[in-house]
């Protein structure tokens, strides 16, 4: 029994590497990453304050209560990888759902800035 929950778990956990979207939990940051260095939209999705106290350089500014009215900065293709970021994933998680509730079907919540930051890659980021 144990053996079959094992496997269960590990599947659910492969699919959660291969399509983040799918998955309300956050992917690590060296998974965000990796999306990021291929090319994925990064929108930090805290307070314009805490956006000016410090932000990854690529990232677009967008809170998290206005994300569904500011789609028009957003890749028009919704299969477009999105990484969305704040202080700790929480609010990340609820732009991810308003996203996901409009039809982007890849959306991914990076967690929280600190880590994202401590976490980056040391080539130009």
């Amino acid at each position: 029994m144990n053996k079959i929950i094992s496997v269960v778990f590990l599947l659910v956990a492969s699919v959660c590497l291969a399509i983040p979207a799918l998955c309300d939990d956050k992917v690590s940051s060296q998974a965000a990453w990796q999306l990021i260095d291929t090319g994925a939209q990064v929108i930090d999705v805290r307070t314009p304050e805490e956006f000016a106290a410090g932000h990854l350089p690529m990232a677009r500014n967008i809170d998290y209560e206005d994300i569904l009215s500011h789609l028009n900065e957003l890749d028009s293709d919704k299969s477009k990888t999105i990484v969305v970021y704040c202080a700790s994933g929480r609010r990340a998680g609820k732009a991810k759902k308003a996203l996901e509730s409009v039809g982007y079907t890849r959306v991914v919540n990076a967690g929280g800035y600190d880590e994202l930051y401590e976490a980056r890659p040391t080539h130009g980021h």
